[in-house]
């Protein structure tokens, strides 16, 4: 460990927030050790991060990190990819999908749980990441203003997974809750090559469009009316 620290200083930071650092950025060989570390020490907390690198890592770590969660679950600590598959299916955005590409976009798809009170997202930063919800209560806000509060089975931040620019709102876990996080890069990996699921995402977006242009144009129209 000194000779790690000296070659490689690294910021006042705990364990787990120099190993996240090192998922992140590292080279393969440090996050291959970095791995064995994790799955002694954080293995729930460092979750996500051990399915990204399982997913879309470096050849030399997928193995590792795919090795560390397997041996997670098996101890019943993380939803199995079929669990996650059929949560993936209550939500609308992926509800008509076949079986198949709703396990393609399981094995993706992270498990993150948000005290009450922590935010999940603000408005104003960049979207990465869509968020359903297992358990728990979220409060969306523009502005520190509420204007929806969604539960199990629901889902918030979509549009981050066609996109990385700003979020319109923020999310605040109102409970103890549980969600599925899918990244906007990992999503992009499985669009490339699925077709069919490219389909069913734009209809679906295509939708919510469509709706909030009624909606302007019934708003506009009652408006109108008022006036006369």
């Amino acid at each position: 460990a000194e000779i790690g620290h000296r070659w490689y200083p690294l910021e006042d930071r705990d364990l787990e927030d120099d190993l996240g650092q090192v998922f992140e950025g590292g080279e393969p060989w440090l996050q291959a050790y970095a791995v064995g570390l994790a799955e002694a020490r954080f293995p729930r907390q460092l979750a996500p991060e051990l399915e990204r690198l399982a997913t879309s890592g470096d050849p030399v770590v997928r193995p590792l990190a795919r090795h560390a969660i397997d041996g997670h679950e098996e101890n019943g600590m993380a939803m199995s990819s079929v669990e996650r598959a059929a949560a993936l299916r209550q939500v609308e955005l992926f509800g008509g999908l076949a079986a198949d590409d709703l396990l393609q976009i399981a094995s993706v798809a992270e498990e993150r749980a948000f005290p009450a009170g922590d935010y999940l997202f603000h408005e104003g930063e960049e979207g990465d990441y869509m968020y359903l919800v297992l358990d728990g209560r979220i409060r969306v806000e523009v502005g520190g203003q509420e204007v929806a509060v969604i539960g199990a089975g629901k889902s918030t931040g979509e549009f981050a997974i066609l996109d990385r620019r700003p979020r319109s709102a923020s999310a605040r876990a109102l409970e103890d809750t549980r969600t599925l996080a899918i990244h906007s890069a990992d999503m992009g990996q499985i669009l490339a090559d699925n077709y069919s699921l490219v389909e069913g995402l734009f209809s679906y977006f295509l939708g919510i469009i469509r709706n909030m242009t009624e909606e302007k144009f019934r708003v506009r129209s009652d408006s109108d009316d008022d006036r006369k």
